[in-house]
């Protein structure tokens, strides 16, 4: 699984760089509805010298991008209107993204750090160092403070979640199992789900409730090509299928996950991390290999189908909204 993850990675790099020379695989008509031009989604060499942001960025509503290999690209974020506001060049080689109570925005990394940056900040307010895995995958405690991080250890090391109470210091490993986390999400009561392992049929799903130390293996009543993202949605726990273009919905009781729906994403290829908008009923999902090139794009929630929008990219790994101070 390691391996497999090395070597999407490494091929991440080559994509990024073919598709910022402007001759990358074949994209989506520049005319077709809801889809962004090339030239206004993607951030050109120059603008990826350092990070900035634009000063009204500090009042919006702002997503983040993590494109893998190619630092985070920040836009404003509301109904009507995507614009294209910041960069930050750290970390260059960016995955999963998770957000806290405070709107801080948490980017895992593959140098075994997770940044941590303000709303519209340019500069890291943390750098956080995982010793157990390269983490993929976050999560932030929205009862606690505490950060969650998964992710595929190195050879030798136990797998497990790391979490740093009050996202801050050394971190605490909490075993779980499984051949390396994927993904992990906490629910609004401060239990946190995480799935991984294998690559196809019925992946590892556990979960860590509130105060304990030991996680329950849980049984999903669906089948998986790979695991994908976690993410509470307020009623169920959503799951994503890394292959399948598809999210599922499950409610969790003891020792069982059984599936109440699921939200196709048409035209999506691989998602690794989405991110749930609920107050919009929206989901944002990253697709990082759909013809040699990547695209975001927006959906409805839960029902899915065609996308509302696309943003073109290189190699989208995360995705996350931070809502402006009010």
């Amino acid at each position: 699984m390691k391996s497999w993850h090395l070597s999407r990675n490494a091929f991440s790099t080559c994509v990024m760089t073919v598709l910022l020379a402007a001759c990358g695989g074949s994209q989506p008509p520049l005319s077709a509805p809801g889809v962004m031009p090339q030239s206004h989604a993607i951030a050109t060499q120059a603008d990826r010298s350092g990070s900035w942001m634009l000063p009204e960025a500090k009042s919006e509503n702002l997503l983040y991008v993590a494109d893998y290999g190619g630092g985070v690209i920040v836009y404003s974020y509301r109904p009507a209107r995507i614009k294209y506001v910041g960069y930050l060049a750290a970390p260059l080689y960016a995955a999963g993204e998770c957000v806290d109570k405070n709107q801080n925005v948490f980017i895992t990394s593959s140098n075994y750090e997770i940044y941590e940056y303000a709303h519209a900040g340019t500069s890291p307010i943390a750098v956080l160092t995982d010793p157990f895995a390269n983490p993929i995958n976050c999560a932030a405690d929205q009862t606690s403070g505490n950060l969650a991080a998964v992710g595929y250890p190195d050879l030798g090391q136990s797998s497990g979640v790391a979490i740093f109470d009050h996202a801050r210091g050394k971190p605490k490993l909490y075993l779980d199992g499984f051949e390396g986390g994927w993904a992990c999400g906490y629910d609004s009561y401060g239990n946190l789900f995480v799935d991984g392992g294998p690559q196809s049929s019925y992946i590892d799903f556990a979960e860590l409730p509130k105060g304990s130390s030991e996680f329950t293996n849980i049984q999903l009543n669906q089948i998986f090509h790979a695991p994908g993202g976690v993410q509470w949605d307020g009623h169920d726990v959503a799951v994503g299928d890394l292959y399948g273009a598809v999210i599922y919905e499950f409610s969790i009781s003891g020792s069982m996950g059984t599936e109440v729906g699921s939200t196709p994403l048409t035209d999506s290829g691989e998602v690794s991390q989405f991110f749930i908008d609920r107050a919009r009923g929206r989901v944002i999902a990253p697709s990082a290999f759909q013809n040699y090139s990547g695209f975001v794009k927006i959906y409805d929630y839960p029902t899915g189908g065609e996308a509302r929008r696309t943003l073109n990219f290189g190699t989208p790994e995360g995705v996350v909204v931070s809502l402006a101070p009010r």
